[in-house]
């Protein structure tokens, strides 16, 4: 007899009905009926006798019901102290996501952040934005317990397991001489003025490796990327600035053009990054494995 019977079973014994049972179970009245069907089998008797009223239990249908009701109060008060033990880990987890890549129109959404905090109270959780190079410090230093970014240089100092990947466009003005492209390429970028924060060493010197010496680009440092800031810079100061493509649905696109940019130069996957020499604490593995879950990523 499995357990899966047994909650049935005892749902329909309280409901007096398959159908009020299935109801109650969020499962079909077919699934409840073979369940009862084949415990009946199993175990050589009848449990109902189907009347115009309904199901009326048989003497061993009274019998397995009052035993059921213990078992299933006794299991489902372990699973509630096993619970409660779980959510009583104490301590603190910091964590730290790439700029841009958590919040509106991101796959990492704020709300399971907040869940947690509230599910487990007893661990008091920061996280912050951060560059490439200050996730992958910040996590060296112990200041972050793991960060959410992109593959790091120094990859033989973390554990890295990959979560997902996302696509590049570039924003800019309309009317800009690139606004009306298809698609742009990094040679594109040659003398333009590229938005994009100083912690970027990576990305801003695979740029300049591919573009002439005498032709780079201007890049500008947007001050924590705040859309008032980016907007002037890209509407006045006619400059580009390279997006994730699930980030440009927050711009306004009568404001901005947004064109896809194609290239295998800049990362584009997003990992979890933790220190290969040290270990998480109780209370990290229990926010990663929380908010992995949540954020609907399976990670062995």
């Amino acid at each position: 007899m499995e357990l899966k019977q047994l909650r049935y079973f005892y749902r329909v014994y309280q409901d007096r009905s398959m159908q009020r049972a299935a109801k109650h179970l969020i499962v079909s009245q077919q699934a409840v009926s073979q369940l009862i069907r084949n415990l009946e089998n199993e175990l050589g008797v009848p449990m109902f006798i189907r009347s115009n009223t309904g199901l009326e239990p048989t003497e061993f249908a009274d019998f397995l019901a009052e035993e059921a009701k213990r078992i299933l109060l006794r299991l489902d008060t372990v699973v509630y102290t096993i619970q409660k033990k779980g959510r009583s880990i104490g301590g603190s987890v910091n964590i730290v996501f790439l700029l841009g890549h958590i919040g509106a129109g991101s796959r990492l959404s704020t709300k399971a952040l907040l869940d947690f905090k509230k599910i487990y109270p007893e661990i008091h959780t920061t996280w912050r934005c951060a560059t490439p190079d200050e996730c992958e410090k910040m996590v060296l230093e112990d200041e972050a317990d793991f960060a959410l970014t992109v593959f790091p240089d120094n990859s033989e100092m973390f554990h890295c397991v990959k979560l997902y990947e996302f696509e590049w466009c570039l924003l800019m003005r309309h009317g800009h001489p690139l606004s009306s492209r298809k698609s742009i390429a990094m040679e594109d970028l040659a003398g333009e003025k590229l938005l994009m924060p100083k912690g970027e060493q990576h990305d801003r010197q695979q740029i300049m490796r591919v573009l002439p010496s005498d032709n780079q680009p201007v890049f500008l440092d947007p001050p924590n990327s705040l859309f008032d800031m980016v907007y002037q810079n890209i509407l006045d100061d006619d400059a580009l600035m390279i997006c994730a493509v699930p980030h440009a649905t927050l711009f306004n696109p009568s404001l901005v053009a947004i064109v896809p940019f194609q290239t295998n130069l800049l990362r584009n996957q997003i990992y979890i990054l933790s220190k290969k020499e040290g270990f998480l604490s109780s209370a990290a593995m229990q926010a990663k494995d929380f908010l992995l879950t949540e954020w609907g990523f399976c990670v062995k």
